[in-house]
């Protein structure tokens, strides 16, 4: 059996069980919503360790908030904050947090502990340090780097030779699922690779980072306001880049082997469409400033 037909094989199984656990799910609960809210409940993601930040890292305590950072569940009614915000609209919808507060949540106690949990076991991050670490790596490297080292591979052989390729990675199905994504993908990405998916992460950790005490407010935008230039210069709509998002989260998964269900597909519908949602609220060519 070649490779073609082990892909579809593996796109139909993964479909017919996603369509069983579905209707399973609308069979046991009929009152439940197939659309996700706008704000919480969360949408039955673990509440410890929302989807996007899972990881295998081990934990380990956390470290004290900087000084002078106060976390408040204020909501933010400057439209360019909130369109900075709207980039993460996708990773905020899938932790069922708010679309118009920095840290999240409104309740700003439970936030702190939460949130250094999440930085914690997610990313690593125990302090300030940590945190403006890795916010330099989603702004300098990130994951886009790998993804197009391997989509450039894949994309430089003969058809022949990257069905041999993708074969000789059976021992190992994560980074044979990362090479698949990167050799469907990276041809309509190109230069851009995974941007979006690390810009958006970016700011989402510096939400966090927020909400975890190791930024003030006033670190935070400036560190948010820049990359949310950035992606409104690289993008061309809020479509084209939750496709971007879209596509790093599944690359992602691959990586991670997590069995979390990617979600994502259906949470941009409903913010493309929804008249609640900040992505139908906020024009795409809002004026946020000069790129620099």
């Amino acid at each position: 059996m070649n490779i073609d037909k082990y892909i579809y094989i593996g796109v139909i199984v993964l479909v017919s069980l996603t369509c069983i656990i579905y209707f399973h799910e609308r069979k046991r609960n009929p009152n439940v919503s197939t659309t996700p809210p706008l704000v919480s409940p969360p949408l039955h993601a673990p509440a410890n360790l929302p989807p996007a930040y899972i990881s295998k890292t081990p934990a380990t305590a956390p470290q004290s908030a900087v000084p002078g950072a106060l976390v408040t569940g204020e909501r933010i009614s400057d439209s360019k904050q909130l369109w900075a915000l709207a980039t993460t609209a996708l990773l905020t919808q899938l932790n069922g947090q708010h679309h118009d507060i920095l840290g999240g949540d409104v309740n700003a106690q439970a936030q702190t502990a939460h949130d250094q949990q999440i930085l914690r076991d997610g990313w690593k991050i125990t302090d300030r340090q940590s945190l403006q670490d890795t916010l330099d790596w989603l702004a300098n490297t990130g994951e886009r780097e790998e993804f197009a080292r391997l989509g450039k591979q894949v994309q430089a052989m003969e058809h022949q030779q990257q069905r041999v390729f993708l074969q000789s990675l059976q021992s190992d199905r994560p980074k044979q699922v990362a090479a698949m994504i990167a050799q469907q993908y990276y041809p309509q990405l190109g230069q851009r690779s995974l941007l979006g998916w690390d810009l958006a992460r970016l700011i989402s950790v510096c939400r966090l980072g927020y909400g975890a005490g190791y930024l003030t407010d006033y670190d935070a935008w400036q560190r948010i306001m820049p990359v949310a230039r950035q992606l409104q210069h690289t993008f061309s709509s809020w479509q084209d880049l939750s496709n971007n998002v879209i596509i790093g989260h599944m690359y992602w998964q691959a990586a991670q082997t997590t069995m979390a269900g990617d979600a994502l597909t259906r949470i941009a519908q409903m913010l493309l469409s929804n008249p609640a949602s900040p992505w139908v609220k906020l024009p795409w060519g809002m004026d946020l400033g000069n790129l620099s």
